[in-house]
């Protein structure tokens, strides 16, 4: 069995078209991504996982978390930034995240959907979270960074970072759909 997870930007123009599509692999999970796994497979266990502040939190079986962040939220669901360095396992937070708004080097923040369900396509499971980004900022601003961040009803977990390069033009967006699957 292999877990992946892909990373796919469509981009369009301030009217609402389509002007370009590009998909890849994402880096991709880091080591808070298995703690949650464990968590939730053995609720009777705590474990230390590091929050996106850099606090460490002794977390045991998360029943309220969530990654769908409503529109204009920057602190969970899938975000993005503009760090470039390389991803490591222990990595707890993006590098440097792009904050939501209108303002210079900002990006309006859609909300963060999530499949309601699992999809079979052949020998592949999967499910999909997305988000869309606006920019409003006045001039082009280039994402080079993606995270995916769990909200545990009182801190914020980092579960994935992976880097992924994609500019949006002034007045343009650009959705990000964040596949997670499983094939066998």
């Amino acid at each position: 069995m292999k877990i992946k997870a892909f990373i796919n930007w469509k981009n369009y123009d301030k009217d609402g078209k389509l002007i370009s599509e590009t998909e890849h692999e994402a880096n991709s999970f880091v080591k808070t991504f298995l703690q949650t796994v464990l968590i939730r497979l053995f609720d009777s266990i705590t474990v230390n996982c590091i929050d996106t502040g850099g606090a460490g939190r002794n977390t045991s079986y998360l029943a309220n978390s969530y990654v769908d962040a409503a529109a204009n939220n920057d602190d969970y669901g899938i975000l993005v930034g503009t760090g470039a360095n390389a991803v490591t396992i222990t990595d707890y937070a993006l590098q440097t995240k792009i904050a939501d708004g209108a303002g210079a080097g900002q990006l309006l923040y859609g909300a963060c959907t999530v499949d309601a369900d699992v999809s079979v396509d052949g020998s592949t499971a999967y499910f999909q979270l997305y988000r869309t980004f606006t920019n409003s900022s006045g001039g082009s601003i280039t994402i080079k960074e993606i995270g995916v961040v769990k909200y545990s009803g009182t801190y914020y977990l980092l579960l994935d970072r992976s880097l992924s390069e994609n500019t949006i033009a002034d007045a343009a967006s650009s959705t990000l759909t964040y596949k997670i699957s499983i094939t066998v």
